[in-house]
C-alpha cells in the first residue's frame, strides 16, 4: 500500500470494531489504520484535509451519517477520489448490493458470520504490500 495510512474503518458498533481490529492484526500486525465511529466524524476528518487511506471500510447503518450519505458526500466533495471504497454491513439486501455497484462501489461484504470468515476476507481485501514491512 502507500505511504501512511493504509486503512480506515467506518464502524459504529463496538463488538463489530473490535472483532475487525482483531482480524486484521492477525492477517497484517504491521499496517496501520485508524477507526471513525461514524459517517460524520469521518466527513470532518476528510474536511481537515487529512490525506486518503489506501481502503475505507464503511458500514452502512450508522447514526448522525450513514455510509450511503458519506459515500454521496465523498463523491460530490470531490475528496478523496482515489479511495477504494468498501462496504461492510450486516445487510444481505439485493437492492442494498445494486445501489452500491450504482455509487461506484468497490465492493460490498455482508459481514461474516465467524472470526475465521471475518479473517479470510481481511485476507481478501488487504493487499499482500501491507506485509513487505514485517521483517525488513
Amino acid at each position: 500500500m502507500s505511504e501512511g495510512l493504509d486503512l480506515m474503518i467506518v464502524e459504529d458498533d463496538l463488538d463489530d470494531l473490535r472483532l475487525l481490529q482483531r482480524a486484521i492484526a492477525s492477517v497484517h500486525p504491521s499496517l496501520q489504520f485508524i477507526c471513525k465511529r461514524d459517517g460524520a466524524e469521518l466527513m470532518t476528518y476528510v474536511a481537515s484535509g487529512a490525506p486518503a487511506p489506501s481502503l475505507l471500510l464503511l458500514d452502512l447503518n450508522m447514526p448522525r451519517m450513514s455510509g450511503w450519505e458519506v459515500v454521496s458526500a465523498l463523491r460530490d466533495s470531490h475528496a478523496w477520489p482515489d479511495v477504494r471504497i468498501v462496504i461492510m454491513t450486516t445487510s444481505r439486501a439485493e437492492h442494498d448490493r445494486n445501489r452500491a455497484q450504482g455509487m461506484q462501489i468497490n465492493g460490498f461484504y455482508s459481514k461474516p458470520d465467524s472470526f475465521l470468515a471475518l479473517t479470510r476476507l481481511m485476507r481478501e481485501l488487504l493487499p499482500h504490500e501491507a506485509d513487505s514491512s514485517v521483517g525488513a
